[in-house]
């Protein structure tokens, strides 16, 4: 298939030379399905607002006005991101402003790693046919191992 042509060809967006850091790894969809609203919502207004360092110092307040959170859904989306090897997170002693940095995702490039299938987020009984046969669920078990060795090289 072509690439689908753009409805306004004449208004092709271009990055400027040190206007913006703002650029997103298409890797960043395989953690999608695992992150909170809150979560991603943070992860792209960070990326939307770090400097070509992928570090940003907004403060929360401003954050939270911004995306329209309360400073509880803040701290635990910046948690989560910093346990997913997101971004890292340190406090400044003398403005005592948090600072935000992008990092690369925790994924090595050129190696292939099946991400097992969340199948059921509820206590019910999965359908018959999303029951996983025991080899599967080995060749999961192994996948997740490979993810935790990756994650650990961090």
């Amino acid at each position: 298939m072509d690439r689908p042509k753009p409805p306004k060809p004449e208004k092709i967006r271009q990055m400027t030379a040190g206007h913006s850091f703002g650029w997103v790894d298409h890797r960043i969809k395989w953690f999608w399905e695992d992150m909170s609203r809150e979560e991603i919502l943070l992860y792209f207004f960070l990326i939307t607002v770090s400097n070509e360092q992928g570090c940003s110092w907004w403060s929360s307040r401003k954050i939270t006005k911004i995306l329209k959170i309360g400073p509880a859904y803040l701290q635990r989306a910046r948690e989560m991101l910093e346990k997913r090897n997101l971004i890292a997170v340190r406090k400044d002693e003398m403005s005592q402003r948090t600072i935000y940095q992008l990092l690369p995702l925790p994924i090595e490039e050129n190696v292939r790693i099946e991400i097992p299938m969340k199948l059921n987020n509820r206590d019910e009984p999965l359908p018959e046919k999303h029951l996983v046969s025991k080899e599967q669920q080995k060749i999961n078990l192994e996948n997740i191992q490979k993810l935790r060795n990756i994650l650990e090289k961090q």
